[in-house]
């Protein structure tokens, strides 16, 4: 009973330290935004934001979509 406990919860862990791995939001650039708003929106760093979406500059285009 002990043993089928520890695997229950270590299981239960498990899902919950991969379920923030795989959460990505994704956001369509809308008229006005820039990438600093985006970031302090959705509480993410203006550099994060860069790396995960292949970004070298802040220049968006409407439409446009962006891992957060």
């Amino acid at each position: 009973m002990k043993r089928l406990l520890v695997i229950v919860i270590s299981l239960g862990l498990l899902f919950l330290l991969a379920g923030g791995a795989v959460a990505d939001w994704t956001y369509t650039v809308q008229r006005g935004d820039t990438l600093q708003a985006i970031a302090q929106r959705f509480g993410v760093s203006l550099g994060n934001l860069r790396q995960r979406n292949g970004l070298w500059t802040d220049s968006l285009r409407i439409g446009q979509r962006i891992t957060i």
